[in-house]
């Protein structure tokens, strides 16, 4: 009985194991995919809606 709670034991830290080293992998590549020069020009946003209400000090605020 020992026996079969160590292999599951085994098992379980194996599956775990795999599961972080395709995070580790994924993070890699997505780290790789971030290093894209993008947008090549400004952005425009245009709001909807009258000037100084709180979605233009929201917008303005992360313009840069």
């Amino acid at each position: 009985m020992a026996s079969g709670l160590r292999d599951l034991n085994r098992e379980y830290l194996m599956n775990n194991f795999k599961q972080a080293a395709l995070a580790v992998l994924l993070t890699g590549v997505a780290a790789l995919a971030d290093a894209q020069t993008f947008p090549d020009k400004p952005v425009r946003v245009i709001i909807p809606y009258a000037p100084g209400g709180g979605l233009q000090r929201h917008t303005s605020r992360h313009r840069r």
